[in-house]
């Protein structure tokens, strides 16, 4: 799911190696996207590749993968 989440930001020409890092570098990033998609995530989410899909990620691997309160 993480090469999945750099690759709806954008990144999908990268390596699977470098688009798993990207993810694992940017989980300030994801946080506000998932938790805060109106305020302070907007201005990230809107300018993805894939925008929507990358909003449903981000708050996919948020809640299966770093909080936990979902299960994959």
């Amino acid at each position: 799911m993480a090469v999945q989440v750099a690759t709806a930001f954008g990144l999908s020409k990268e390596s699977f190696r470098a688009r798993k890092a990207w993810t694992e570098a940017n989980l300030d990033l994801i946080k506000a996207v998932a938790t805060d998609p109106k305020g302070a995530g907007y201005d990230i989410w809107t300018k993805a590749d894939e925008h929507w899909f990358f909003l449903a990620l981000a708050r996919e691997y948020w809640e299966c993968f770093i909080v936990k309160t979902k299960s994959y």
